[in-house]
């Protein structure tokens, strides 16, 4: 007994040192993995506001309702068509060293983003003026009528609002280190080691609803691996991004439990339409009925996601999705017939195109997020193709080059979360400059399509705005620009003997570091700190 006892300590001891993580007092501690420094530089370098910002806030955020919830706003109007929007903030909000906040933050907030050119400012490129009637009320002023202005604000990314009495001496936002990240967000900075971990504490004069924990913790573990051994061993107590064999690993553990937060992401195949030969709309609709989402969902992503067939996804925006028109079933016969009118051919069990150039195709892997999934759906996608007579060849670049590469190969596979695919106004994606000015990921160009974005743009009318969608999907439906795989769940892994997970599935990114997620969490075993006031 004393041998494995001992045996125990060394164990522990070698984990530590593997993990490089000091020993902690753990009443009433939170401790997280984070794969890269949290906030680098300061929060404007991290290009938005949304709920993972924790110490920081926007005036709304998204809730998975398809509707909105105050965040320094605590209720809103639009008048004039939609341009004019009108926010009555909220009164106790203080910054984390005790300044008042008030309308005159929001407002500069907009002139510092606009005056420095941060990439921010183009993202509510609509907003001719602001102006702050009183300390409490803030009126953004449109150049054009602007229905989904709330969506600007609230994600993907979201407009953070940042102190005056601070950034107005600041010269060179993007080259400022931040040492005291002032905000108005429940958790306030503590101190930070760079490359080791970033540590927070729930802000006393908070507006809102408190954290349960004394002290949040991020530590600095920077891949997946790492991270499963931390949280087998104690050294922190939730983990996120899980693959689903990872999953399944960790579900056999004793004191780990699984959260599982549904319909959080949608895997789509994407073509770039400038490319020969997935230039071709007859090539690109074949492969769409070429593609087994039944047998991918099962082997990739096991019990964890669904086959789907639509773009907006049905469970969040089911008023706005045409059903009818993606009856993308697996059906090679139809992928040969199209392929035919096509003008492609066959020479033997290779496809050819009308130049009798056999048809190559090359899918580009990479970029941020869970590439394992990416990979192993690639792989069953190419293997699939084989029986059309279609090489895939697959390319990987790396998270920095990705977006770039991208526009030079014929596909590629997108997996964003569901407040990309939840609303008609995300059908805007496809528009011929839909980014931020420059051509779509797609290369898709279509000039009726361009027209009824624009007229979407300028709709308020729920009726008229869902004909519009139905419009834009017909388009979609005939000329395939991507097409849906399937949906996926995210799932959280945490320590049910230190942590329990209320109610996660209002999440908005299906992430332990959402603020919705992180509010759901409480310690096990202990009263919590600050509990909901």
């Amino acid at each position: 007994m004393f041998f494995k006892r001992i045996s125990g300590l060394v164990f522990r001891l070698l984990i530590l040192f593997l993990l490089g993580l000091p020993a902690v007092s753990r009443a009433a501690r939170l401790i997280l993995p984070v794969e890269d420094d949290f906030l680098k530089g300061s929060i404007l370098q991290k290009g938005g506001g949304p709920t993972g910002s924790l110490l920081y806030e926007g005036l709304i955020t998204r809730n998975t309702q398809g509707g909105y919830d105050g965040w320094l706003a605590h209720s809103w109007e639009s008048h004039d068509n939609a341009r004019v929007w009108r926010f009555s903030l909220v009164t106790r909000a203080t910054w984390h060293d005790g300044v008042p906040f008030t309308a005159h933050d929001v407002k500069f907030t907009y002139d510092y983003m606009t005056e420095k050119q941060l990439w921010l400012a183009s993202v509510l490129w609509m907003v001719e003026k602001v102006e702050c009637p009183d300390d409490h009320t803030v009126v953004f002023r449109l150049k054009r009528s602007f229905p989904k202005f709330l969506d600007r604000l609230s994600h993907c990314p979201g407009i953070v609002i940042i102190p005056r009495h601070i950034w107005k001496s600041i010269e060179n936002p993007m080259r400022y280190e931040d040492q005291h990240y002032i905000g108005t967000g429940p958790l306030q900075f503590v101190k930070k080691i760079p490359g080791q971990f970033f540590e927070m504490k729930p802000y006393a004069g908070y507006h809102g609803r408190h954290c349960a924990f004394s002290s949040v913790v991020l530590r600095h573990l920077n891949n997946a691996d790492v991270q499963i051994m931390a949280l087998k061993s104690g050294q922190i107590d939730a983990m996120d991004d899980l693959t689903p064999w990872e999953a399944a690993v960790l579900s056999k553990e004793k004191h780990i439990q699984l959260a599982v937060i549904p319909h959080k992401r949608l895997y789509e195949l994407c073509f770039n339409c400038t490319k020969h030969p997935t230039s071709s709309p007859y090539l690109r609709q074949a492969l769409a009925y070429a593609v087994d989402r039944k047998k991918i969902c099962r082997i990739v992503l096991q019990d964890q996601g669904r086959p789907a067939t639509t773009w907006l996804m049905p469970q969040l925006a089911s008023n706005c999705v045409h059903k009818d028109l993606f009856p993308y079933a697996l059906d090679l016969e139809r992928a040969r017939s199209l392929l035919k009118a096509g003008g492609f051919r066959w020479e033997g069990n290779r496809l050819c195109d009308n130049q009798g150039n056999e048809v190559r195709l090359e899918l580009l892997l990479g970029g941020k997020g869970k590439s394992s999934i990416n990979s192993r759906m690639a792989e069953m996608l190419a293997d699939g193709l084989k029986q059309l007579g279609i090489i895939v060849e697959l390319k990987k670049a790396d998270s920095f080059t990705w977006f770039k590469e991208a526009r030079d190969h014929h596909l590629f596979i997108m997996a964003m979360p569901d407040l990309m695919h939840d609303d008609s106004d995300d059908l805007t994606h496809f528009q011929s400059r839909s980014f931020f000015g420059k051509p779509n990921w797609h290369g898709y160009s279509n000039p009726d399509y361009d027209r009824l974005t624009a007229e979407l743009h300028e709709t308020s009318d729920t009726e008229k705005r869902r004909t519009l969608a139905f419009a834009m999907q017909e388009l979609l439906a005939a000329e395939v620009p991507s097409f849906a795989i399937c949906e996926a769940d995210e799932v959280i892994a945490f320590r049910s003997d230190r942590i329990a997970i209320k109610e996660a599935s209002g999440s908005m990114y299906g992430q332990i570091l959402d603020l919705r997620t992180l509010l759901a969490i409480e310690p096990v075993g202990m009263n919590p700190v600050n509990a909901d006031q």
